[in-house]
């Protein structure tokens, strides 16, 4: 009997071995690229003023802050899309001529971003809100509310991309690919979808405004595939 079982084991794993010697798989990774035009951007801008005395810097800080929104609104800005930012203090042993003194002075800055659904606002309104109190831009990003979109296409065009490679690898071993067996998304370098400029100085309008530039948008996949 106990010989009966020995063999009995092996007739069984000998089919399983043969089945698994047969099977033959290709992995590849392959990527694609979409460009999406920007439909919205982000823009954030400040006033900052130095003096000697808070109470008077304070009211000089909020004339341009209050000159700045007001300019905002006749452009017809949503209030969701304007977001006011905490105002900052922070003092100083150095005087704007950048010697040192022996009574403080005071940096004063107050920051807000605009987010702007029209892009052909962007140029001008930048432009007048360096005319009517703001005297700081500090970041700007261009974005699509349409990223979703444009990722899929480009999962679909790296899918593609995926099948003409291993169709390509099967051929080189007179084979033809058969069904797929696993797909693994990789994480895109560019989750976020934006295109960012930032401007972390005083801004100098003889250089010009920052220009939209489109958005790269990226997918990566990894597809196994039986070999027939």
């Amino acid at each position: 009997m106990k010989y009966f079982y020995v063999i009995m084991a092996f007739l069984m794993a000998a089919p399983l071995n043969a089945l698994a010697a047969e099977q033959r798989f290709v992995r590849v990774t392959a990527d694609a690229e979409v460009m999406a035009p920007p439909n919205r951007v982000t823009i954030t801008l400040g006033t900052q003023h130095q003096t000697n005395n808070l109470k008077d810097g304070a009211q000089v800080l909020q004339k341009n802050i209050t000159q700045a929104l007001d300019y905002c609104r006749t452009w017809n800005i949503k209030d969701k899309n304007i977001q006011i930012q905490s105002l900052n203090i922070t003092p100083s042993y150095y005087g704007p001529n950048g010697k040192r003194t022996d009574k403080p002075y005071y940096m004063l800055s107050q920051s807000f971003s605009i987010t702007l659904e029209d892009l052909t606002q962007y140029e001008n309104l930048l432009y007048g809100l360096l005319k009517n109190g703001v005297n700081r831009v500090q970041d700007v990003r261009f974005y699509s509310s349409r990223l979703k979109d444009y990722r899929n296409e480009a999962r679909t065009l790296a899918m593609q991309n995926a099948r003409e490679k291993a169709s390509l690898l099967a051929q080189q071993e007179k084979a033809k690919l058969g069904k797929v067996t696993s797909i693994v998304e990789e994480r895109p370098s560019d989750i976020y979808g934006v295109s960012n400029i930032s401007q972390n100085s005083y801004f100098n309008t003889s250089a010009g405004a920052p220009v939209a530039g489109v958005i790269p948008v990226r997918a990566e996949v990894t597809v196994q595939y039986e070999l027939k």
